[in-house]
């Protein structure tokens, strides 16, 4: 036995093959399995590092053993398992057993796949969390109020993550998330709704989606038209992946209609993401959505509706692979749809209201090398890089891309980071780290929302700066001025850490945690909902929930001091015939134009030129 330090995934496969007492050649083959994913869907080295032909080895073993393997799954989860389809050559079957395309799709989808064939993998009863709980060091009292009812949850199918929202009319506000405890007959589905009608002091969990023939499968994400008041919320299909299920409520989520596919032809689709567009003018109203198909001729994928979300248009394919994606719209309509391929965060925008798109631009380039910008985070879970823009209010041409990736410091597993760019995403800031923690503990999975003014973001993410294992979200406000941004110090929202908690729940992917969440702003508020494992309940020590705060603005005059570089000139040089440039050993005059963007008051300002980066003696 080993205490101390979690088992990582390739160990558990090995263990795994050996309980079921497979023949030595058959462990020898999970051996080559366990090295090659790990390595590259883990840890992310490139494939190159570990030869191709172990991942080739792999797929060949699987393909001439799938019913033996199959069998193995079952007798390793005996008792969890209902009735599975055997393989049976299908596209779901090539999704479901090739890693290189298995590790693309979300967890929902994963989902979808594992209830058809059977977990990849041993599920096993009871807790399986990792790092201590900090119930000591609390939070300066935002409110962590409960979303779904945890009473409800009567099996080990007791997951509630990944979360969207929405604020409706007055105190209305709407939250959807994944919901493994909906997976039950009859309607067997996987999202969960709960509705606020005071503002989120407390919510009612509404159980389930209106019942289809498809069903919904979580992945929910919701879009509001501020005009009319129409909220939809688009999920995953449960029994078909050809369909992505759009449901409309007039009521602030009162009641449901029921539900119209709005893929526009997709046939194996994942990751949606809606908007609407809320600027006045031609276009306002219209909802957009935008998500990748694995099926044979997909790709990302983009659908529009002009009509409420009565009906959609056929897709167009944006570019033939990817995932993570996000769709936005300006003030001036142009319609932002961005994405992660590879280490690549690409931007097409369509200034006709979807009808056609510019060439696909890579925005941003990513360090970690994980499938889907995995970063190999502590506890086994997976996780994301996906991009999340948001657009000034008012100024059409100024886009916020925030975003995850290793971190600053040696040896830091994760950070957050933000760019900005004023050219309608042609060009970006140098990337800035929000997070002010600068150890090697992880922050990640980030939300961001800009309040209607376009004053003051709010950029939230997980964090684990307190032992650096245990878990916990915190939040802080930006305001920008050119090419930078003042800060508030970052503040702790949750009340009480929480551990990981991987493996547990039967209806759930193994290394699944949540892959998103989402945060939205007023006038004066910030809104955020999370999944949150601190509470125990029956048959679980940890017990994934849904929690959410309410953040009141920090008025801009508030912000300290905090001085940004606004302007830099070349005013004289020394060399002949001048060029206007610095020339390496040349005497050169500068002029740096400097600005307090805070609210607090300066005084005796020096700035120093330092003496790297090739400078050298540097004056006043």
């Amino acid at each position: 036995a080993r205490t101390g330090v979690p088992f990582a995934p390739h160990e558990f496969e090995i263990m795994d093959a050996w309980r079921t007492g497979l023949p030595i050649t058959q462990i020898e083959a999970h051996v080559l399995l366990s090295r090659a994913l790990y390595n590259v869907y883990v840890a992310g080295y490139p494939e190159e590092k570990i030869g191709d032909d172990l991942l080739g080895r792999w797929r060949a073993y699987y393909t001439a053993n799938a019913l033996q393997i199959q069998q193995r799954n079952l007798k390793l989860n005996d008792g969890l398992e209902q009735s599975v389809v055997p393989p049976d050559g299908s596209h779901d079957w090539q999704l479901y057993w090739d890693p290189a395309l298995y590790n693309q799709l979300s967890s929902a989808f994963q989902n979808r796949l594992e209830r058809k064939f059977g977990l990849r993998g041993r599920i096993a009863p009871g807790n399986k969390g990792s790092g201590s709980v900090d119930e000591g060091q609390l939070g300066p009292g935002f409110p962590n109020v409960a979303v779904n009812n945890r009473t409800a949850d009567t099996t080990t199918a007791d997951t509630q993550s990944e979360t969207s929202l929405v604020l409706g009319t007055g105190n209305n506000i709407l939250v959807s998330f994944n919901d493994s405890g909906s997976n039950i007959a009859p309607n067997a589905s996987f999202t969960g709704i709960a509705r606020s009608t005071d503002a989120g002091v407390t919510f009612t969990d509404q159980g389930r989606l209106p019942a289809s023939a498809t069903s919904d499968a979580g992945d929910p994400v919701y879009a509001r038209n501020n005009v009319t008041g129409r909220i939809v919320i688009a999920t995953l299909g449960f029994n078909s992946g050809a369909v992505l299920q759009s449901f409309r409520t007039d009521n602030d989520g009162a009641t449901y209609m029921a539900p119209i596919d709005c893929d526009g032809g997709g046939t194996s689709n994942d990751k949606e993401w809606i908007a609407c567009d809320n600027a006045a003018g031609t276009g306002q109203g219209n909802f957009y959505n935008f998500y990748r198909d694995f099926g044979g001729s997909g790709g990302m994928s983009f659908v529009r509706s002009t009509d409420g979300a009565a009906t959609w248009s056929a897709r167009q394919v944006l570019e033939a692979g990817g995932q993570g994606a996000w769709v936005s719209v300006a003030s001036d309509h142009t319609v932002y749809a961005t994405w992660l391929a590879g280490q690549n965060m690409r931007l097409r925008k369509s200034t006709d209201q979807g009808v056609t798109f510019s060439a696909a631009a890579t925005i941003n380039t990513i360090v970690t090398a994980g499938v889907n910008g995995d970063l190999g985070l502590t506890g086994g879970f997976r996780s994301n890089a996906f991009p999340y823009v948001v657009h000034h209010p008012s100024n059409a041409n100024e886009l916020y891309l925030c975003y995850n990736d290793r971190g600053v410091a040696a040896g830091d597993q994760a950070d957050v980071f933000l760019r900005k760019s004023t050219d309608g995403g042609a060009t970006w800031t140098p990337r800035f780290r929000v997070n002010s923690d600068a150890t090697t503990t992880a922050q990640w999975q980030p939300v961001i929302a800009m309040n209607p003014d376009g004053q003051s973001l709010f950029i939230s993410w997980y964090d684990r700066r307190l032992n650096g294992t245990a878990i916990d979200v915190y939040g802080t406000e930006l305001i920008s001025c050119g090419s930078g941004f003042a800060t508030l110090p970052d503040y702790r929202i949750t009340t009480a850490s929480f551990p990981v908690v991987i493996g547990q729940d039967p209806g759930i992917v193994s290394t699944y945690m949540g892959d998103y969440d989402q945060a939205v702003a007023d006038s004066g508020f910030f809104y955020r909902a999370w999944g949150d494992n601190r509470d125990s309940l029956l048959t679980h020590t940890n017990q994934p929930d849904v929690r959410f705060t309410k953040i009141a603005r920090t008025p801009v005059g508030s912000f300290p001091a905090s001085i940004v570089k606004t302007t830099q000139s070349l005013i004289a040089e020394n060399c002949t015939p001048a060029n206007s440039a610095i020339d390496p050993g040349e005497t050169v005059t500068v002029s740096l134009g400097l600005q307090n963007v805070g609210g607090g008051a300066t005084s005796s300002l020096v700035a120093t030129l330092q003496a790297t980066g090739g400078v050298t003696s540097p004056s006043a």
